[in-house]
């Protein structure tokens, strides 16, 4: 969704609404639709700009998330990596 490379989805993120909330959901069990994002602060940033969550989850979001995601993933602090998810 933000760099738009095709990779396995053990590699990539999971997404979901609630409300117009925007949460990670790295169990990618959550019901509803979900958008899927490399965890790269870079491609984070270009699903952000694009407005590809908006796009993928057919509704207006509030990707204020996005923020406090990307400095996990650089800082390493992101839940999803002990569940096994790659590193950027």
């Amino acid at each position: 969704m933000g760099c738009r490379k095709v990779v396995p989805a053990a590699a990539l993120v999971r997404f979901v609404c609630r409300g117009t909330e925007l949460v990670p959901d790295p169990s990618r069990v959550a019901p509803g639709r979900g958008a899927w994002l490399h965890p790269d602060p870079a491609c984070i940033d270009l699903a952000r700009r694009r407005g590809g969550f908006a796009r993928s989850l057919h509704r207006k979001v509030d990707d204020a998330v996005l923020g406090e995601f990307a400095s996990a993933v650089v800082s390493g602090d992101w839940p999803g990596w002990s569940m096994g998810l790659p590193k950027g």
